[in-house]
């Protein structure tokens, strides 16, 4: 199952702003693939991330609050 996501708005060349989905899987049976596809059934196609990123943990300041900026630049590992 999920353990932890964050949400992200990516610039993409081509598309503009991208909706990018961060998260921390349970099992290792969990796939990127898997999760798009079960968020394209539960919810409305303009909310369905473009990208998904299974990471290892999400990274956090001292006082728990998400660092988006090292998501958003790739500085967390894949």
């Amino acid at each position: 199952g999920i353990q932890e996501a964050v949400l992200t708005s990516c610039q993409d060349p081509v598309r503009g702003d991208i909706i990018t989905a961060h998260i921390v899987v349970e099992d290792t049976d969990v796939t990127e693939h898997s999760l798009l596809q079960r968020c394209r059934v539960l919810m409305p196609e303009h909310m369905v991330p473009k990208r998904i990123h299974i990471i290892e943990t999400i990274p956090k300041s001292a006082t728990g609050k998400v660092l988006k900026k090292y998501l958003m630049n790739g500085s967390v590992s894949y």
